[in-house]
């Protein structure tokens, strides 16, 4: 609609009752006018593993910025600043990160709740939103040994088995197999070998394992039996999203030859109802601590599950500074 003056008609004003009709349209788009903001760019969340994440979406230069916390009766609770950088995601653990403000703040067995959170630039609140957290244990799924030796056909597993656990979750009882496989060729008297490392996802129906997944792995061409093997302690089962639908995740290393220093390949593989997640770090034998790894290789799928890429990046950065 374009309210112009000239869309007004002299015979419209001479009625006192249009007059006053228009003149409360007019004050009340005066105020509405001066109300009116710019839609905040601020984006928020607070992921299933209490991950607070923050991005400013259109901003090009750094700032500072605060972050205060309340409770749902506008007691300020935590606080946390910060230089934000353009328009980049920002990842805090959530309070461990934040300066406690509060008698309530401090005490860590806090119950699962509601919390505001308000993104401060300067003095001027730029954002306020309700997210909910929730400190409870992951369900618990119990992950135990399955007996294949004696309930496992052979014929649909390829190699040397290695073990194989179980457990029940949502999607019913599961079966998860390890095995391996070394492949010997010769070419011109020299002898070469590959190793191949199976992982097998089953579902048990009627005391028979359908297969949901296999996931393989090959390492070659090694003058020796290669070095490629799971590592048997590294096997996990979890529920990171609280899903009742277990992630079950296994480590293992790529190299040729105990001795080797040269820069080798270690793999963190995460498997849930199907989708498949891999985390391959090329590691430095020759450092220790940060230096060991000298890059991360990951899927592009982990933007979609942030928490399972925080989760694998953990555990296999654990697993070798052991």
């Amino acid at each position: 609609m374009n309210c112009t003056r000239e869309l007004i008609s002299f015979n419209f004003i001479r009625n006192p009752l249009v007059f006053i009709v228009l003149l409360e349209f007019a004050f009340c788009g005066v105020a509405s006018g001066q109300n009116k903001t710019t839609e905040s760019t601020w984006q928020l969340s607070l992921d299933v593993d209490n991950y607070f994440s923050i991005r400013d979406a259109w901003s090009s230069s750094s700032k500072s910025v605060s972050i205060i916390v309340y409770d749902t009766t506008e007691k300020k609770q935590y606080a946390l600043s910060l230089i934000k950088n353009a328009d980049e995601w920002n990842h805090f653990n959530f309070p461990e990160d934040f300066v406690a403000l509060s008698d309530q703040a401090k005490n860590s067995e806090l119950p699962p709740q509601d919390f505001i959170f308000e993104v401060r630039v300067k003095r001027n609140v730029e954002k306020r939103q309700r997210l909910y957290y929730d400190p409870s244990p992951n369900a618990l799924l119990q992950l135990d040994f399955y007996p294949f030796r004696e309930k496992l056909d052979t014929t649909i597993v390829w190699g040397d088995l290695i073990d194989a656990y179980q457990w029940k979750d949502k999607i019913g009882d599961n079966v998860v197999v390890r095995s391996e496989l070394i492949f010997k060729s010769l070419s011109d008297s020299l002898s070469t070998y590959k190793k191949y490392l199976y992982f097998y996802h089953f579902l048990r129906v009627d005391d028979e394992l359908k297969l949901i997944r296999k996931f393989t792995d090959v390492f070659g061409e090694c003058e020796e039996t290669p070095k490629a093997s799971f590592s048997l302690p590294s096997i996990e089962l979890t529920d990171i999203d609280r899903d009742t639908i277990g992630e079950i995740s296994v480590i293992y290393d790529l190299y040729c030859s105990g001795g080797d220093t040269l820069n080798y390949h270690s793999k963190l593989l995460l498997a849930s109802n199907g989708k498949k997640f891999m985390l391959d770090a090329t590691i430095d034998p020759c450092e220790t601590g940060e230096e060991y790894f000298v890059e991360f290789a990951k899927s592009s799928s982990f933007r979609f599950y942030p928490y399972l890429l925080r989760f694998m990046q953990e555990k296999l950065g654990n697993y070798h500074q052991q």
